[in-house]
């Protein structure tokens, strides 16, 4: 049963507030070098790439791990092999842990004017990645100068594993959200086009139906893109497989393959909208992939939400088919780093 062990962590951690019933206050001997250690661990998976991130030797990263234990009295992970899982405690104080450590930076980046800088880290989807995201992100740090966005790109899956360890403060997925711990909220539409190059003889031929395209040959996304993955859908629906004869990481690998040769491709409408603009290729306009496929914006429930945080959602939320309204922020006034 978890709720014994919740409960004494809970009094485990009020160790560090106070000291015998009588309440009297003690220095806290935990450091934020210690929760930085932890945190970083329990992203990272091992004490070696934690150290390696924070830039310490893996004895001082243990021996700050063994005095954090040590002070609050709880073992925060359970040790098997080279690997270290967090414990029933270890998740517990995890989420204090970064909200802390997110609050000190905080600290460290006021200016004299009181406005505070910080660093997102987002995950994307590629399609959301190379198009909606990157507007978003461009527009969000002209409006706050002191904030710097580092973007992840990446597969839904593991943008959803990086905000559940919290490596990531905010992702945006092209598929529904089905973790608990893991808040989310429905964003833009992200319909899938499939295109060829104007060369193509299909190139007249818009509107064909998705069962007289399978039987070419197609170049896509590895799975397990969202993009590639509706497509598979689609395509089992008339019982028929696709001639796969490119794949690639890289969407602009695709747009380049399917421009030069004769392959379809299938992406997001929105990662080909420039070359259909300049004439470099054409949407075919399949009638069975007209059909809304709604991205999803995820954070973790339990992370802490500062200002700017807060702020950035409330911007993305403003975001509607394409607009994002200029020079306006949740926070009122520009953010100066």
């Amino acid at each position: 049963m978890l709720e014994p062990i919740v409960l004494d962590a809970k009094r485990q951690l009020r160790r560090i507030d106070s000291e015998g019933r009588g309440g009297r206050k003690r220095a806290i001997k935990v450091t934020l070098r210690q929760l930085a250690v932890f945190e970083a661990i329990a992203r990272c998976g091992t004490i070696a790439k934690a150290a390696d991130e924070i830039a310490l030797s893996q004895s001082a990263a243990s021996m700050a791990l063994r005095d954090l234990e040590f002070h609050l009295n709880v073992e925060l992970f359970s040790r098997e092999g080279g690997r270290l899982t967090l414990s029933d405690h270890g998740r517990l104080v995890q989420s204090r842990a970064a909200a802390l450590l997110r609050q000190a930076e905080e600290l460290e980046r006021m200016t004299p004017n009181d406005h505070v800088a910080e660093r997102l880290r987002l995950g994307a989807t590629p399609s959301l990645a190379y198009s909606t995201v990157s507007e978003v992100c461009a527009r969000f740090t002209a409006l706050h100068a002191g904030v710097t966005i580092d973007l992840f790109v990446g597969p839904s899956t593991e943008i959803i594993n990086k905000v559940h360890r919290m490596s990531l403060d905010i992702g945006f997925i092209g598929c529904p959200n089905n973790r608990t711990d893991i808040e989310h909220r429905p964003w833009v539409d992200d319909p899938l086009a499939v295109f060829c190059a104007p060369h193509n003889p299909l190139a007249r031929k818009r509107g064909a139906s998705l069962a007289e395209l399978l039987s070419e040959p197609w170049a896509l996304e590895r799975a397990p893109s969202s993009e590639r993955w509706s497509l598979t859908m689609e395509a089992l629906k008339h019982l028929s497989s696709q001639r796969i004869v490119f794949e690639s990481d890289s969407i602009e690998a695709v747009k380049t393959a399917v421009r030069t040769g004769d392959m379809l491709g299938c992406l997001s409408k929105g990662t080909i909208t420039d070359e259909v603009r300049r004439g470099l290729l054409v949407d075919l306009h399949v009638p069975e992939l007209a059909v809304s496929r709604r991205s999803t914006v995820i954070w973790k429930k339990t992370s802490y939400q500062g200002q700017i945080r807060r702020a950035f959602l409330d911007y993305v939320a403003s975001y509607d088919d394409g607009r994002v309204a200029e020079g306006k922020s949740s926070c009122g006034n520009r953010v100066e780093g």
